[in-house]
């Protein structure tokens, strides 16, 4: 039984300012024992029995919107963010909004790999194993990460917050997409409205650059891409070229964002940050070098500048903390929004490989007559279109592999839209399928399937 007149909720919200002020209404107990209640009725599906209790303040002075402990859900009514909305009902969605984000994080983060994670890696290791990598700079980066972090307990902080900031990223992406499928009334909706918001206010990679006050802040900008990609699925270029090198350290790590972004399995969620941060350790390097300067300079503490740096990120938001791994998911998530982001991704990454150059004419006569002239033994494309989160696998530096010995078809889906892929790139697929022995018959995202080429030989090894 709800412990609040939830009709009492709603006559507030009408009420006129001069009966009772935003105030008086946000920090109200009828209102947090409203958004309590929400908690449980929804969180009721997963057996999710612990009260998630809810403290609204209201602190103009205070930047931070909102942030979970996994048992309280503390928002703050009077964030710049909520408060430039005009009247009570679109500041008690921006607010609802922010409520449905921290919800997102106790249902679906889990907080025990975190807390492994920053244990592992103050100790000098890796979680959750050491990154292998094929390219040799990568694997020269990895010693070098390894040599930073052994001068010293701050070295190490450093690198740790580092790396859960950008795992928050991916967290953030991560769990928000849950929470607009899985719950696409109120909460779907009101989050989506947070979001939109959030989005007008980003400003675009051109702005970015301009706000560079040192050539080391390059990675700040980058953060804020893969930031912006995460949450939602695209990137406000500007007047920026795509061919900047910021822009191409984010197209080079999308493979990753998008395996950290659909993924279930956590340990994979912080491998891929092992393997950005590894990635892009040229432009990580001197950010840290930058911050500390500035940190001394200050008399401050590194890990604390490098907090602050990340939470001045447009849409950025807390890192959570709990004691408890991520809710098991049973059944079907409901028809929400979150499918949007997932085709939007697909837009970027096409922007990230452009198309081949056709010089050879030949090949071309041989692309058109095999794309209209496919394989008699092919099996016929299943109905169901999408990329599935798969589950993962015993190398936490593969991909989460959804259907083993499945390649993927020629044809990609846009939401429901089909797309056939150019002439030459059917052509690859065919040669990739004919060696390894696949035959199309599922529907993949474009991202994964430019995944296919680099990784044939280890995809067919795991099978």
């Amino acid at each position: 039984m709800a412990r609040v007149n939830h009709k009492k909720v709603r006559q507030l919200l009408n009420q006129e300012r001069n009966s009772i002020t935003d105030k008086q209404f946000f920090v109200s107990r009828i209102l947090a024992g409203h958004f309590a209640d929400i908690a449980a009725a929804q969180s009721k599906r997963y057996g999710y029995n612990r009260r998630v209790n809810v403290r609204i303040v209201w602190e103009p002075k205070n930047p931070e919107g909102a942030h979970t402990d996994n048992s309280l859900i503390w928002i703050n009514a009077a964030t710049p963010l909520v408060k430039a909305k005009k009247n009570r009902q679109e500041r008690y969605e921006m607010v609802c909004g922010l409520f449905a984000h921290e919800l997102g994080h106790v249902l679906y983060t889990d907080f025990l790999a975190g807390q492994t994670h920053a244990t592992k890696t103050i100790d000098g290791g890796w979680y959750p194993e050491r990154p292998v990598c094929a390219e040799l700079s990568h694997r020269l980066n990895v010693d070098e990460i390894e040599e930073y972090r052994k001068q010293g307990s701050i070295y190490q902080m450093a690198f740790t917050r580092l790396s859960h900031h950008l795992h928050n990223v991916l967290e953030d992406g991560f769990i928000e997409e849950k929470m607009m499928n899985h719950f696409p009334g109120v909460l779907g909706a009101n989050l989506n409205i947070l979001r939109e918001s959030v989005w007008e206010d980003t400003q675009t990679v051109t702005q970015f650059i301009e706000q560079e006050e040192d050539e080391r802040l390059k990675w700040r900008s980058i953060l804020q891409m893969m930031l912006s990609y995460c949450l939602y699925g695209e990137i406000k270029y500007g007047e920026t070229e795509l061919t900047d090198e910021r822009i191409q350290a984010v197209f080079s790590s999308l493979d990753d964002l998008d395996e950290g972004l659909t993924c279930a399995d956590p340990r994979v969620r912080w491998q891929m940050v092992n393997l950005i941060i590894v990635r892009n350790w040229r432009y990580i390097k001197p950010y840290l070098e930058y911050c500390e300067e500035n940190s001394k300079a200050a008399g401050g503490d590194l890990a604390a500048m490098l907090d602050a740096l990340f939470d001045a990120l447009n849409g950025s938001t807390s890192e959570g903390a709990g004691l408890t791994v991520a809710v098991a998911e049973n059944g079907t998530p409901a028809s929400g929004s979150g499918g949007a982001r997932g085709a939007r991704r697909g837009m970027t990454a096409s922007l990230a490989k452009p198309p081949a150059k056709e010089d050879d004419t030949e090949d071309d006569a041989g692309d058109k007559k095999e794309a209209e002239e496919p394989e008699a033994d092919d099996e016929e494309p299943s109905e169901v279109g999408g990329a599935s989160s798969g589950t993962a696998d015993s190398d936490m530096n593969g991909a989460c592999i959804g259907s083993a010995g499945e390649a993927p078809d020629a044809t990609t889906t846009t939401g429901a839209r089909a797309t056939t892929l150019p002439p030459r790139i059917l052509k690859l697929c065919s040669t990739a399928w004919q060696r390894n022995g696949w035959k199309p018959s599922v529907h993949r995202s474009l991202t994964s399937l430019r995944r296919t080429f680099p990784t044939a030989t280890s995809m067919k090894a795991s099978r």
